[in-house]
């Protein structure tokens, strides 16, 4: 589904490398199946609400995926720097487990309390779970977003912001790791490209 407006379709031929143009652009008008009753400047809100929506979710499913890559790095980091000859053990391990702390924080924030949730019961909206809600009801109203949706918006937005900068930091931190890891020498974790010149 999409958001009625002027579409352009074109086809080509995708051989050895090569895009050929089989068909040059034509424009397409995408009209609803159903005739709404909405005035013209309601249906124009709704649009512009739909695609600010689309770009916050984009952004938060995301960074809520690249935070799950980083959790995944974490064993791999551990276990080079137990590997590695000559590796600050200690300094690296503490670093590692800050980081997880920090992570396991941030899912969180952005998933809720999965473990509260499953004992008990009702809990708050995460982060995610309210985007989610809202893109989600958008694809089934031809009516302008509601209140409710607009102060939704306003929250995942507010509170996306500080995310994105925690979620930042704690790549840093990752890097900081993955360089003093490679400075030892330590074996190879995913992500990380070894540093080797000719002797």
């Amino acid at each position: 589904m999409v958001v009625p407006g002027t579409y352009k379709v074109s086809m080509e031929l995708y051989t050895k490398g090569q895009f050929e143009q089989l068909v040059p652009p034509v424009a397409f008008q995408c009209k609803p199946l159903l005739q709404p009753s909405l005035p013209v400047q309601d249906q124009q809100a709704l649009d512009a609400f739909n695609k600010k929506t689309a770009d916050l979710y984009r952004a938060v499913t995301g960074a809520n995926a690249f935070r799950q890559e980083m959790v995944q790095k974490l064993p791999y980091l551990q276990k080079a720097a137990l590997d590695g000859a000559g590796v600050p053990v200690n300094t690296l391990q503490q670093q590692i487990s800050n980081i997880q702390k920090k992570l396991e924080v941030l899912n969180q924030d952005m998933n809720g309390d999965l473990l509260r949730g499953r004992y008990e019961g009702a809990t708050p909206i995460s982060l995610t779970g309210r985007i989610g809600q809202i893109s989600n009801s958008l694809w089934r109203t031809t009516s302008a977003p509601t209140e409710t949706f607009k102060a939704s918006y306003d929250v995942v937005a507010s509170q996306f912001e500080g995310i994105l900068e925690r979620l930042r930091s704690i790549d840093v931190e990752i890097k900081n790791v993955e360089s003093l890891l490679e400075k030892y020498k330590a074996p190879y974790t995913p992500g990380r490209l070894p540093e080797w010149k000719k002797q």
